[in-house]
């Protein structure tokens, strides 16, 4: 064998190594560009049969398409070099496109992965729902809520979990998302798959499908009977407060640091003779009490101002010697509470009493 056929069969043997190298990188490129895609490793072989079909893979097929002269056996030295530093070029352009690819299938998992935590560990539930009520997604928390698991829900209907006295409520919400298309909102009883109940608050907003119509609803739940409970807890309270304010013999007022009413007890009757709405109509305290009978600067500094007395007619003209006292407050809107005690009884009996001791 001559040097010259050596040396091409060696530049032959070269340029055969280069095309398999490339093949693997190829098919390496598509596996880390499958796996950015599907988050599974595809099979090897189908793979590689799709190598052709990445566009820069297109190109330099087309490029190297055009140097084909049939068997490679016949190309000269010189044809042969220049495909080997052809291919060595589209090698490192390989290799440049691998390292690329690595680093974008990095970042969308890195994406995805905290989109999960996200997704999943919110301190809210989020599910999907076709329009025939399925669950088509549903994150863990959602799924902690009602006792069960992600996996249990899935093309399961919503409705299993809803109390049966509100399946009104949730069937209306539903059908006014997608009928509406605008966000709907609602307060629903669920039951866990252990039989305890919770009140659960649902924001739900439509979706489209993937062919653009609105099919879906993403509906948000959370958890709100601590709420409920603390409502329960002030509203009790306030019944309580009230019969006790009704009860006793004084009145209370509460007003802004302008006078206006905030507040009016429900027993002003007793002594001023007109309902609480009447009260609250006069708007100032000194249409009821007297104009200037108390001076706001009085309280600069001090937590309390105590008996002022002050003589009063009620609505049907009968007067009444009142004890007033007025303490800085911040309740009700207000600033100022006005305690009023009738003192009439008390004051005749004084004046009695002086009058027999002390006689004209």
């Amino acid at each position: 064998m001559t040097d010259q056929s050596h040396n091409r069969d060696q530049l032959i043997s070269e340029l055969v190594d280069i095309c398999q190298r490339a093949a693997e990188i190829g098919a390496t490129i598509l596996l880390a560009n499958q796996t950015a895609d599907t988050g599974e490793e595809p099979e090897s072989a189908e793979g590689r049969s799709k190598v052709a079909s990445l566009p820069w893979w297109a190109e330099r097929a087309m490029r190297l398409k055009s140097l084909d002269v049939g068997d490679i056996s016949t190309l000269s030295q010189n044809d042969v070099r220049r495909l080997i530093r052809e291919l060595q070029v589209h090698q490192v352009e390989v290799k440049m496109q691998n390292e690329e690819l690595r680093r974008v299938h990095r970042q969308l998992r890195e994406s995805r992965d905290r989109y999960s935590d996200l997704y999943d560990f919110a301190p809210v539930g989020y599910f999907t729902l076709s329009n025939d009520w399925m669950i088509l997604e549903v994150n863990r928390t959602a799924a902690t809520m009602l006792g069960t698991t992600t996996d249990a829900l899935l093309n399961k209907p919503f409705s299993a979990f809803v109390c049966k006295a509100d399946y009104g409520a949730y069937y209306s919400h539903l059908r006014q998302v997608l009928g509406t298309k605008t966000r709907q909102t609602c307060e629903i009883e669920l039951e866990r798959s252990d039989g305890t109940r919770f009140c659960a608050f649902f924001e739900s907003v439509p979706v489209q499908d993937p062919e653009g119509r609105f099919t879906r609803s993403r509906t948000v739940i959370s958890d709100i009977s601590d709420l409920k409970r603390a409502q329960e807890a002030l509203r009790e309270s306030e019944e309580l407060h009230r019969f006790t304010l009704s009860s006793i013999s004084d009145t209370v007022l509460i007003t802004d640091n302008e006078g206006t009413f905030t507040y009016v007890c429900p027993n002003v009757h007793v002594i001023f003779g007109y309902s609480p709405d009447e009260v609250t109509s006069l708007r100032k305290v000194d249409r009821l009490l007297g104009k200037g009978f108390f001076d706001p600067s009085l309280l600069d500094g001090h937590e309390e101002v105590a008996n002022i007395e002050r003589r009063i007619r009620d609505k049907s003209g009968e007067e009444h010697v009142l004890l007033v006292n007025v303490k800085r407050v911040s309740i009700k809107g207000g600033t100022c509470l006005f305690s009023c005690r009738d003192i009439t009884a008390l004051k005749k009996a004084q004046e009695a009493l002086e009058h027999t001791r002390y006689p004209a």
